[in-house]
């Protein structure tokens, strides 16, 4: 049967606050790094960098993603269709992001370089009549303009995060230490054919075989303090971008702010009901 999904609310929730981006065409051939640093949330296996600062944060996204899932439960019951969304939201606690690979040694040693399975902050619902599933639209409509579908796109930050990330994939210290790092780690069994950067051969065989490499993997990082560094590097240029495009930064995170303002509104109603 099929399942209708707030996947979408997410999608569009988040566009809608990151949809202040500017088109460029510069390039990032002649970046020039600004002295600065990543941190690294094991908690969370998360890594905080300093276009972060004016994103969206997990937190704030709970808080938004909530907020939408209680305008479309009341507007489905205000039009016939009682559901409950809100009895069944989960916030997030990850990002889970792994730009270099996996980093965590605990994740290694159960999960290999697989993922511990979350359940997302929106609950799945089963589809029930077409009736049903055309007020869902409609209410999801309601919650969130169509006109934002998408606009994350051209997002200032994401665009920024890009340029960042492709200076920082050609500097020479990257170059050197993800050489090091597949060095070590096919000195410990690990091969590479291509396919993906960090996730060498052995990550697709048996269980033993993946945990056994996986483990070695993240040893190798944590010996050469490879990720602080790796994200330390994409920061850096970061910073640059930053001191380039503040205005433009500052005024995305003040539509973020308001848009919170709203969600934040929306919960606290609601919960004081």
């Amino acid at each position: 049967m099929q399942r209708r999904q707030l996947l979408a609310l997410t999608i569009v929730f988040t566009a809608s606050l990151q949809g202040c981006g500017i088109s460029s065409s510069e390039s990032d051939i002649n970046l020039k790094p600004t002295k600065a640093t990543a941190l690294l949330r094991s908690d969370i296996e998360s890594i905080v960098y300093p276009l972060d600062k004016y994103s969206v944060s997990t937190d704030e996204l709970n808080i938004i993603e909530r907020a939408g899932s209680i305008k479309i439960q009341e507007c489905m019951s205000e039009n016939g269709y009682p559901i409950d969304l809100i009895g069944t939201f989960k916030d997030r606690i990850s990002s889970a992001e792994r730009p270099y690979g996996i980093w965590l040694m605990d994740t290694a040693q159960q999960f290999a370089y697989g993922r511990p399975e979350q359940d997302l902050g929106a609950p799945q619902l089963e589809s029930k009549t077409p009736e049903f599933n055309h007020q869902w639209d409609s209410c999801l409509r309601e919650a969130i303009p169509s006109s934002d579908y998408g606009a994350d796109r051209n997002a200032l930050t994401i665009q920024l995060a890009g340029k960042a990330n492709s200076a920082a994939r050609k500097d020479p210290q990257t170059v050197k230490l993800i050489e090091k790092w597949k060095s070590c780690l096919q000195s410990h069994g690990g091969s590479f054919d291509g396919t993906d950067p960090w996730s060498p051969v052995e990550a697709m065989g048996d269980k033993e075989t993946a945990i056994r490499i996986a483990v070695s993997d993240v040893q190798c990082k944590e010996d050469m303090n490879f990720v602080q560094q790796m994200a330390d590097i994409e920061s850096s240029y970061q910073a640059t971008l930053i001191k380039e495009n503040e205005a433009g930064l500052l005024a995305q995170r003040q539509t973020i702010e308001e848009t919170l303002k709203g969600a934040t509104e929306v919960v606290t109603t609601f919960s004081g009901r």
